[in-house]
């Protein structure tokens, strides 16, 4: 006699009870697919005790008719697909029709549902996927499942839950991961018999194509996505992706914010997720993932989402050109949003930290930001001799880049235009030190800097004088903080090297008081930078530095020029 046998239902069942009912989220989400599916508009899903005890799921759907209530609980029976070809071009979200069959093999069930032409209802109850009762009941229009005692009649599988609390956790966060997927429809959540939240639809029928409301997005996502949310679409030839980006200043160490729906259905895929983590890479660092909503949809022939019995994961048959499209489209929208004052552009005059600021760069080719090749092997040609126009007259455009000739009267001066303009940029930065601290610019992309090692006292300290300094931070860990904000008076090029010099001096002047600290801080903040200008600026530059150079101060920037200035160039010729 043979040992192969042909498995008995109750072991089948329970047998597909282990791949598709992992944990209470999982019924949630199965449950809740069947809820949109059946063109629900309000969901409503109540748990007690983590889901073990009870998960009971309500919707205003079609419902269905008492033969579908009994039928429904059948292995691989479903009203979504009739044959092979319908899985090549799924338009629902559940289509295996085990699920139902799988959840009522480990669980009590109740079942009420009611279709819109019919008086009255029906309510089923089951216990370990035998019907127990089939019974007329007065129900509203619509579905709703009761699933109790999960694991009742599988105690090992039970132990293996976690606590309360956890799997509380993890149901609220598959509930939200679907709110997300239908903005067309309203969800509420109550947990232990007490209201939790409420998500009210947005937008437009479920046919057209409903957006994300940022409200929903932040709900979901956490109110420290809010003022970070960038509204994104991108559209290629196979590929067409909408939502939201959340902007690189505010990451996670795990992937709970990465919510992705492809063709309608939310999925965890994990090759998705690394290709959106590849498009933030320059802006993350290690070990933090962004957060985003996006929507992909993708022609349905390219697509097999029968390939994991939770239907979490996709298969995409061009997944390469996919990959590559969507981190394009990601890569280039984030480049387009950086602000305008991470370009340096918040001000008419720009203090940076060039390293060659006598170049104007703003209309210059590329190839031009880089010197041609010198043949160090013969002697530079000389420079032709040319005569002198008006631009380079005493007063005109600045010599070797950052001098120039200014004349009150009878009287000359040599002015240095960069000592001049940082002179400009102290006195506004002191006024804004009198007035509590400098004003601060925010960097959509944080910038990681390395930590020294502080107690807690003073590391305080030093976070409120770098505040005081316009820099804020957030400690990341021990050995890295992450640098959010820099003075507005500056651009971002070289910050790191400005911040650095800031935070040496705080460090090493914690004994000072405030006043005389903040000055040396100012002093250092200053130092390295290199005025850039427009060339229309430069006459107003002249003008101020005029109206200045009587003033004692003013030798810090100009010198007075006199015979003997001269005569010691040119060493006493006539």
């Amino acid at each position: 006699m043979g040992v192969i046998r042909t498995l008995a239902d109750e072991v089948i069942n329970n047998l597909a009870a282990g791949e598709v009912v992992e944990r209470p989220a999982s019924v949630l989400k199965e449950l809740v697919e069947n809820s949109l599916d059946a063109g629900a508009t309000e969901v409503e899903v109540a748990i007690v005790a983590g889901g073990a005890k009870l998960i009971r799921v309500s919707d205003n759907g079609r419902g269905m008719s008492p033969e579908d209530a009994v039928h429904c609980f059948g292995r691989h029976a479903t009203s979504k697909i009739k044959a092979v070809d319908d899985l090549i071009h799924l338009g629902s979200l559940g289509f295996r029709g085990e699920a139902l069959a799988a959840i009522a093999a480990v669980s009590e069930i109740n079942l009420k549902t009611r279709q819109a032409d019919k008086d009255i209802g029906t309510e089923v109850a089951l216990s370990g996927g035998d019907v127990q009762s089939v019974q007329e009941a007065g129900v509203p229009l619509g579905t709703r499942f009761e699933i109790k005692n999960l694991f009742f009649n599988t105690p090992a599988r039970r132990k293996f839950l976690k606590k309360e609390q956890t799997e509380g956790k993890w149901l609220e966060t598959h509930l939200k991961a679907l709110a997300l997927s239908a903005p067309h429809v309203s969800f509420r959540f109550i947990q232990e018999g007490k209201p939790k939240w409420q998500m009210l639809a947005h937008g437009r029928d479920e046919s057209e194509g409903a957006p994300i409301h940022e409200e929903r997005v932040a709900a979901c996502l956490g109110g420290q996505v809010r003022g970070h949310l960038l509204n994104f679409e991108g559209r290629t030839e196979d590929l067409e992706v909408s939502g939201y980006l959340v902007s690189p200043e505010v990451t996670r160490r795990d992937t709970q914010g990465l919510r992705l729906t492809v063709n309608g259905r939310w999925v965890s895929d994990r090759i998705l997720t690394q290709t959106i983590k590849a498009a933030y890479g320059p802006y993350l660092e290690p070990g933090r993932y962004p957060l985003c909503v996006l929507h992909l949809t993708l022609p349905k022939d390219t697509v097999d989402f029968n390939v994991h019995p939770q239907k979490s994961e996709v298969r995409i048959s061009n997944r390469r050109e996919v990959q590559a499209q969507l981190v394009r489209l990601i890569t280039v929208f984030l480049v387009t949003k950086r602000p305008a004052a991470m370009f340096g552009k918040a001000s008419s005059v720009q203090y940076a930290m060039n390293r060659d600021a006598s170049v104007n760069r703003e209309n210059t080719a590329p190839r031009d930001w880089f010197p041609a090749p010198q043949n160090h092997g013969e002697a530079p040609a000389p420079k032709p001799i040319t005569h002198l126009s008006e631009d380079h007259a005493p007063g005109g455009a600045p010599l070797m880049g950052r001098y120039t000739f200014l004349e009150t009267g009878e009287e000359m001066w040599l002015l240095d235009v960069h000592q001049f303009l940082r002179f400009e940029l102290e006195q506004r930065l002191k006024t804004q030190l009198e007035a509590g601290s400098l004003t601060k610019q925010r960097l959509l992309f944080p910038l990681q800097v390395d930590a020294p090692k502080l107690d807690e006292a003073n590391l305080e300290a030093t976070e409120n004088a770098l505040d005081v300094m316009g820099f804020e931070i957030s400690v990341f860990d021990e050995d890295k903080w992450m640098l959010k904000s820099m003075p507005s008076a500056l651009a971002e090029e070289n910050v790191l090297e400005i911040f650095s010099r800031v935070l040496h001096a705080i460090l090493n002047g914690q004994n000072q008081d405030l006043k005389t600290a903040s000055r040396t801080w100012l002093e250092k903040l200053v130092a390295p930078v290199t005025p850039t200008w427009r060339d229309e600026e430069w006459p107003g530059i002249k003008s101020r530095a005029l109206q200045q150079v009587q003033r004692p101060v003013a030798r810090v920037f100009c010198v007075p020029i006199e015979e003997h200035f001269f005569a010691r160039a040119f060493k006493g010729r006539k």
